[in-house]
C-alpha cells in the first residue's frame, strides 16, 4: 500500500488524503477540529465565497512577520493592524475598500489573504509594513480556496484554543458607504399650516 501511495501524483495523494480522514469525519458527525483536514477543506470554501463576495480588486497572499507568538503580542498586533487601516479609512477613501483575512500560523506569523481594491502593493506594504515585517504575493481568484486551505492547515493550535478560528484569527472587513436614498434627497417641505381660527358664539 505504502509503495502505491507513493507512485501516486500529488493531486489524487491529496484526493486521498481527504477521502481517508472524511471516512471518520463526515456531515452526519464533523469534528470541527482545527486540525482535521476533512473539516479544514469544508471550511476553505466559506473563507472563499466570503471573499469574493466582498473583493473589488486584485488578491494577494499577505504575511506579516511576529516577534513571538505571545497572547500581549498577538492581542497587540490585531489592535494595531485595525487601528491604522480605521485610521487611513478616515484619510484616504480607497482604503475602504481592503479587507484582510489572517490567522496565526506555527511559523509565528499572520497569514492569509488581501483584497486590496483600487490600492497597489507598495502602498500597502508602506503603510501597514512600517511596524513589521510584511510580505504580499499576487494570486488568481482560481487558486484561492487552495490558498486558503493551506493557510488554515498550518493555524497555530495551542493550549487553550477551542475549536473555533476566532481566537487566531484577523478580520478586517471592507467599508462601504452608504448611499442616501433618492426619496431623502428630493423631500420637499409644503408650506407651514396656519391654525385654525377660534369661533365664539
Amino acid at each position: 500500500m505504502i509503495a502505491q501511495v507513493n507512485a501516486w501524483g500529488p493531486g489524487i495523494l491529496r484526493k486521498w488524503q481527504l477521502n481517508t480522514s472524511m471516512a471518520h469525519c463526515h456531515s452526519a458527525h464533523r469534528c470541527a477540529r482545527l486540525d482535521c483536514p476533512a473539516c479544514v477543506w469544508r471550511h476553505s470554501l466559506h473563507v472563499t465565497r466570503r471573499i469574493l463576495t466582498a473583493s473589488t480588486g486584485p488578491l494577494y497572499t499577505i504575511t506579516l512577520t511576529l516577534p513571538d507568538l505571545s497572547p500581549s503580542t498577538i492581542l497587540t498586533t490585531r489592535i494595531q493592524v485595525r487601528n491604522s487601516v480605521d485610521h487611513l479609512r478616515r484619510r484616504y477613501p480607497p482604503w475602504r475598500d481592503l479587507s484582510l483575512h489572517l490567522w496565526l500560523t506555527r511559523s509565528g506569523n499572520l497569514e492569509g489573504i488581501a483584497s486590496l481594491g483600487t490600492l497597489g502593493p507598495a502602498e500597502v506594504q508602506e503603510k501597514l509594513g512600517s511596524r513589521r515585517p510584511m510580505k504580499l504575493c499576487p494570486i488568481v481568484a482560481e487558486n484561492l480556496r487552495v490558498e486558503v486551505y493551506r493557510t488554515l492547515l498550518r493555524v497555530w493550535v495551542g493550549e487553550g484554543v477551542s475549536r473555533r478560528y476566532q481566537p487566531v484569527s484577523l478580520y478586517v472587513g471592507p467599508r462601504r458607504v452608504q448611499a442616501v436614498p433618492e426619496c431623502q434627497n428630493n423631500l420637499t417641505f409644503g408650506p407651514a399650516h396656519e391654525p385654525m381660527p377660534l369661533l365664539i358664539g
